[in-house]
């Protein structure tokens, strides 16, 4: 490999202290692992609170980000942070969900965004990111000016994403991420070379067709 390789670290996601004694919790102990990935070499590091992305209020609270995130950036200044957030449902609406990442990036401790482009199963719960939503989120990010980090967990998610940049909506700075599922998470691909071959012929074929139409443009 010869080119720079980009490494986020995802330091706790939900996991509890009752599956693993030293993931990180507390404020505190996210914002110690997370100096220790930079020291390490990653580039971003995402964390989640214990507000859950499932079966919650469809809020999260920003103030253990910023209890976490503040002595690591008074160490790290271009350290590049990120949270989770709520998912969607009948219970709350998009402005509740992304509030917490407004007032991050109005805290000046946020330069990167958050985009699920879409829906899909996970364990016995509902991820739900209706268009409406994904729009809105799209929109805070150019806004907001943060590079979305885009999560791709089915094919449909990544056509979204490629719908926006064909557009010319899609913010700059965005981060695409493939997940690819497993025996314990049911969800998108499998974690093969015949999927992710998959993704890149997607890629490819709208690079093609952008690159294209801006020829076509100049002329």
């Amino acid at each position: 490999m010869t080119g720079r390789v980009i490494i986020e670290a995802a330091i706790n996601g939900g996991t509890p202290k009752a599956r693993n004694a030293s993931v990180p919790r507390t404020p505190g102990e996210v914002a110690a692992d997370a100096l220790r990935c930079f020291e390490a070499g990653a580039a971003i590091v995402h964390n989640h609170t214990d507000d859950p992305v499932i079966g919650g209020n469809g809020r999260h609270d920003a103030q253990p980000y910023l209890e976490a995130w503040r002595p690591v950036l008074a160490q790290r200044p271009d350290a590049l942070l990120y949270p989770t957030m709520a998912g969607g449902g009948p219970h709350t609406n998009a402005e509740e969900r992304y509030q917490h990442i407004v007032r991050l990036a109005g805290d000046n401790v946020l330069r990167i965004g958050l985009v699920d482009p879409g829906s899909t199963n996970v364990g016995a719960g509902v991820y739900e990111n209706d268009p409406a939503y994904v729009r809105y989120t799209m929109d805070r990010c150019r806004e907001l000016r943060l590079g979305p980090s885009l999560s791709i967990f089915e094919p449909g998610f990544l056509r979204a994403v490629l719908a926006y940049h064909r557009a010319g909506a899609l913010p700059q700075g965005a981060l695409v991420k493939l997940y690819f599922g497993g025996p314990t998470s049911p969800f998108g691909l499998p974690a093969s070379e015949a999927s992710l071959n998959a993704y890149l012929e997607m890629l490819e074929s709208s690079a093609a067709m952008c690159s294209r139409a801006a020829s076509r443009d100049w002329r």
